[in-house]
C-alpha cells in the first residue's frame, strides 16, 4: 500500500474479508488457488481509495445466478446446499457492509474457472503519531 497508515471500520472490514475469503476457500478444491490483492490510490492528502480483490479458481457461478448471489439465503443452486455447508448469509452481509461503508461489492465468475469479488473503499489517512495514539486508545478501551 502507498499509504502506510489508514483508518476505517476495521471490524466490519474484517468480517467482509473473512466471509469472502472463507467462501473462496470453501468453493476451491484441493490444489486450487485463492488470491487476495489489496492496493490503494491516493485521492488527496487525507484519503486513499483502497482496492480489494479476492479471486479463486474454484467451481465458479453460472451467469444466470449472479444477479441473486448477494441476496440473503441464496445459493448458486440447491444442489450446493448438500455439498457445501453454511447459512447463505455471508455474501449478503458482506454486500451490505461494503455498501454501508461507501463501496459496492461486485463479482465476476465463470463456471469451472472461478470467481473474483472486488470492492473499493475510501479510507482516511493518518500519520504515524496519530496511528500510535489510535492504537493506545484502542488497547485501553478494548
Amino acid at each position: 500500500l502507498k499509504s502506510p497508515y489508514l483508518i476505517g471500520d476495521e471490524l466490519h472490514l474484517q468480517q467482509i474479508l473473512v466471509n469472502i475469503i472463507g467462501n473462496a476457500i470453501k468453493y476451491t478444491h484441493n490444489k486450487g488457488k485463492v488470491e487476495v490483492i489489496i492496493s490503494d490510490d491516493n485521492i488527496d492528502n487525507n484519503k486513499s481509495k483502497v482496492n480489494f480483490t479476492i479471486s479463486d479458481n474454484g467451481i465458479g457461478i453460472e451467469a444466470k445466478q449472479l444477479p441473486t448471489i448477494f441476496k440473503a439465503f441464496e445459493r448458486a443452486d440447491n444442489a450446493m446446499e448438500q455439498q457445501y455447508k453454511g447459512t447463505g448469509l455471508g455474501l449478503a452481509i458482506s454486500y451490505n457492509l461494503v455498501k454501508m461503508m461507501g463501496g459496492e461489492l461486485k463479482v465476476r465468475s465463470e463456471v469451472d474457472k472461478g470467481s473474483s469479488f472486488f470492492f473499493d473503499l475510501e479510507l482516511n489517512k493518518i500519520n504515524e503519531e496519530e496511528y500510535d495514539r489510535y492504537i493506545k486508545l484502542k488497547n485501553k478501551y478494548h
